[in-house]
């Protein structure tokens, strides 16, 4: 597998790749050449030949050819340049990220509506789901979302005051649930792509430490979680405040309807 710094540089290798062609076509006979139309005896012609330049001539062009006759080609062509050369830890992230948005968006149904708000520069939220009567859901990626106030929470603020830092805990994956009256609660989400368990252990530490460090904005149950590629056995239970949970069981469905769930109980202090 190339390393993660060439995956970095594919499309400087790719344009430095274009250019040379195109100096090619330049200074030889080739660009005395006509354009013309590709028929099925130049196409069996390039297939066939000896030459294995023609041969991935051939197979370029069709490639092309796909690409251009079908939208949904083009947008897998295009999903796979954006994320291949990404290193494995990052893609496993963002598959961790999409499988959560695509998950709330199947059980949340009928009057909800999705906003993707990572191409708009004043969102700091990847995805944000609305419903009627202004409740919300909000999916953040590697930001400072809580606490919600400003008060620290006791890591931070120690880590502020003893060791003079103005770091921040920041977690991989966080969800902000808010209800109609403008009440928030949060989710708190711990990626580890590793099959050693020790490392998923300290994966979980961390998810435990969220809940402490965010406990008076973790309302909604569970409260935090880590996940990982393979090789967590146990299952969540409903009084489990920290749940971890391997790829093929993410995102486990009733932990969503979990946190859905908060949306509709009653605000804290409201009248029984």
């Amino acid at each position: 597998m190339a390393s993660s710094d060439n995956s970095a540089r594919w499309s400087a290798k790719l344009g430095e790749l274009l250019v040379n062609i195109e100096m090619t076509l330049l200074k030889s006979p080739l660009g005395a050449l006509q354009d013309t139309v590709i028929d099925a005896h130049h196409e069996r012609a390039a297939r066939e030949s000896r030459d294995d330049v023609y041969r991935r001539a051939s197979h370029w062009f069709n490639w092309l050819r796909a690409i251009d006759e079908s939208d949904e080609t083009r947008a897998h062509h295009l999903a796979r340049g954006a994320v291949l050369p990404i290193d494995p830890e990052t893609r496993f992230y963002i598959a961790v990220l999409l499988r959560l948005v695509q998950s709330f968006e199947e059980i949340l149904g009928h009057g909800w509506r999705m906003d993707r708000s990572a191409i708009i520069q004043s969102r700091k939220d990847i995805v944000a789901f609305h419903r009627g009567d202004d409740a919300r859901i909000r999916i953040y990626h590697e930001k400072v979302v809580l606490p919600f106030g400003e008060e620290l929470g006791e890591r931070d603020e120690g880590v502020k005051h003893f060791l003079a830092r103005p770091g921040r805990l920041r977690p991989d994956i966080t969800v902000v649930l808010e209800r109609p009256n403008g009440e928030r609660s949060g989710f708190v989400i711990e990626v580890k792509y590793t099959a050693d368990m020790a490392h998923v252990a300290t994966g979980f530490g961390e998810a435990l430490l969220y809940r402490c460090e965010y406990r008076s904005d973790l309302l909604a149950m569970p409260k935090s979680a880590v996940v990982a590629p393979a090789g967590i056995p146990g299952l969540p239970r409903d009084g489990d405040e920290v749940i971890a949970v391997e790829w093929n069981k993410w995102p486990p469905r009733k932990t969503l309807k979990r946190l859905v769930s908060w949306l509709q109980e009653p605000a804290l202090g409201a009248a029984s």
